[in-house]
């Protein structure tokens, strides 16, 4: 669904390297857009580069030997790729937010959920105490928590997984950013939690109106969220489309297969059969 023609993220032939003196590419020259109330579902194998193209746009490379060799990096027009640290900081959290894998890698386990929202709502807002309250408690009830505000009070072991990412999701929809990154915030979750995640997710995508980049290796998830979906292999975007003709094509190509294997079976011998089908899938 595009509710605004203009592209709130846009990367343009993003390189990124790693390596102390000598930068080895891990990802190659990648080009994408999302637009408003779009999601974008970035795909591929561990180790591809999904979510190293993630951490460029957040620019989370420090303390590693990661940088950007070259291309830009868009939000609504800025460049992030140009920016300073200092600049930066200005802008996570805030125009752009991230929900990672684990929650309980993201959310200190030592202070109070209420606490962690505050700190986020003032890094960037200044509100008072009581307003901050009030707020943090709307969005927790807007990410689908019951007994929102006695939840404020727990500790992050003190409730369940599903309810931790979507503590993670209401922290960083605190900002209102026009993109949010996912990478891969469903994968260790059970198949429910994980359906009610994803609507989420999308719902709240359409009503703040906001940029999705997903990130996920699961075609069944993508399935559900993607408007566009986008291929990475070895650090290249090998394929992307929108999510009908994408699937339309891989429809085709299944169905061109089961022919096949259908064909080799009358026409073939059998020792052949396989050589066959390989060479057909390659062309």
């Amino acid at each position: 669904m595009y509710l605004n023609d203009e592209a709130v993220l846009k990367v343009e032939n993003l390189r990124v390297g790693f390596g102390e003196e000598e930068k080895r590419e891990v990802v190659r020259n990648i080009s994408f857009q999302i637009k408003k109330g779009e999601v974008l579902c970035l795909v591929g194998e561990s180790g591809s580069g999904k979510s190293v193209t993630a951490f460029s746009i957040m620019q989370l490379f420090h303390g590693t030997t990661g940088m950007i060799l070259g291309g830009k990096i868009l939000v609504n027009g800025t460049n992030l790729a140009e920016l300073s640290e200092k600049e930066m900081q200005k802008r996570r959290g805030n125009e752009i937010a991230m929900v990672f894998q684990e929650p309980m890698t993201s959310l200190n386990p030592v202070i109070t959920i209420g606490v962690q929202m505050a700190r986020a709502m003032r890094l960037h807002q200044k509100l008072e105490k009581q307003k901050v309250r009030e707020k943090s408690i709307q969005l927790l009830e807007k990410v689908g928590i019951k007994h929102a505000e006695k939840t404020l009070y727990a500790y992050p072991h003190e409730v369940s997984g599903g309810m931790r990412q979507r503590i993670m999701i209401a922290m960083a929809m605190i900002n209102k950013p026009s993109l949010l990154i996912c990478d891969e915030p469903t994968s260790a979750l059970d198949v429910i939690v994980q359906d009610q995640i994803i609507k989420l997710i999308k719902s709240l995508c359409v009503q703040e109106e906001m940029a999705v980049l997903f990130i996920t290796h699961d075609m069944s998830v993508v399935a559900q969220i993607a408007d566009q979906i986008a291929v990475m292999h070895h650090g290249k975007i090998v394929e992307s489309d929108e999510k009908k003709r994408f699937c339309f094509a891989r429809k085709m190509n299944i169905q061109s297969v089961l022919f096949a294997m259908r064909w080799l079976c009358r026409k073939k011998k059998m020792k052949n059969r396989i050589f066959y089908l390989i060479k057909l899938m390659n062309k």
